[in-house]
């Protein structure tokens, strides 16, 4: 998955997640974990979790099963990870894009979404959503771009007849 926050990744991820029988390892909850446990930003609480996702992902490949990754990734340095992992177990890696064409809409959801994780203090505003999409690294991988104008059911067997297609 990849998208900004407020475009529906983390429900899509779950949904495609329980339609294909894998875990999802979503960020943002791992994260919060490690809040919990006193590592913020100021100790890289980002990266980490990330690097968790990472090896969590990878115990799953290790046993031949799959895994979906929730997170942002808009920039290419945790994509090449994902890439560097899919190619080390030869295995496919479907690309989900999440986007949000409407920026008013964009801007309520990020406004008024109340996510229950609980310890995450970084939950993202709209100033802080503009400011990534400034830094929002194009992606010249094949992917399912998905836009959250869309209804959710439609975006969600989208994704899920694109993941089995290719894997």
């Amino acid at each position: 998955m990849m998208g900004l926050p407020g475009t529906g990744k983390s429900a899509i991820a779950e949904a495609v997640a329980m339609a294909i029988g894998a875990p999802v390892f979503s960020v943002d909850p791992i994260e919060a974990t490690l809040i919990r446990a006193g590592i913020t930003r100021e100790h890289r609480s980002g990266y980490a979790a990330y690097d968790l996702a990472l090896m969590l992902a990878r115990s799953q490949l290790e046993l031949g099963q799959s895994a979906v990754v929730d997170a942002a990734n808009y920039v290419e340095i945790p994509r090449a990870w994902w890439r560097e992992l899919a190619a080390e177990f030869a295995v496919r890696r479907p690309l989900i894009e999440c986007i949000c064409s409407d920026a008013e809409l964009h801007r309520r959801r990020i406004e008024s979404r109340r996510r229950n994780i609980s310890g995450f203090i970084y939950e993202p505003s709209w100033a802080d959503v503009e400011k990534l999409r400034t830094e929002y690294e194009p992606c010249d991988e094949e992917r399912l771009i998905l836009d959250s104008v869309e209804p959710l059911e439609e975006n969600v067997r989208g994704a899920v007849e694109y993941v089995r297609s290719r894997g």
